[in-house]
């Protein structure tokens, strides 16, 4: 678990490889479960804080990418598969010069409330380099949502059947 330190102008940085097994896609496509996903928490530095901090989430992809950084509040911190009506969303904003391969998030989150980010790349087929750049002025912990099934391993079972006459 990653925690990042007081103040917006002290940030973490993540790089992020996409290939074929994290690239999902926009919340049109099907496969957007599979996008690079992590639960973040603002921790209160002390207990007379205000109940609120400032996070900006930045997400950058190669040259021919076009990225959009999704912060979600489920009620719970496992993958998101898709995103209904019942979980508040809020989408990234492209930079004021238009600029499709980085977007970015700055909004009020509420403190000791865990919140889902999906780096979501519209296009499943530009794989490369990426980094996400979190940054608060409250201490925030970052934990990395793995895939469903990821580190299992698979064992071949035999089955030998007794029959009696």
């Amino acid at each position: 678990m990653n925690r990042i330190g007081e103040g917006l102008g002290i940030k973490k940085v993540i790089p992020i490889t996409i290939n074929e097994d994290n690239s999902g896609g926009s919340l049109n496509y099907p496969f957007f479960y599979k996008n690079p996903q992590y639960v973040i928490n603002a921790v209160p530095a002390n207990l007379t804080s205000s109940g609120q901090g400032t996070l900006r989430i930045s997400y950058e992809g190669p040259d021919t990418s076009y990225v959009l950084p999704i912060l979600a509040k489920p009620d719970h911190k496992l993958r998101l598969t898709s995103v209904g009506e019942d979980i508040r969303v809020i989408k990234g904003k492209h930079a004021l010069t238009y600029n499709e391969k980085f977007s970015c998030i700055e909004t009020k989150i509420l403190l000791n409330t865990p919140y889902t980010v999906v780096l979501s790349n519209y296009e499943t087929s530009i794989l490369g380099s990426y980094k996400a750049t979190f940054e608060s002025d409250v201490p925030l912990e970052i934990q990395e949502i793995l895939p469903e099934g990821h580190g299992l391993q698979q064992y071949r079972i035999g089955v030998i059947l007794l029959v009696h006459i």
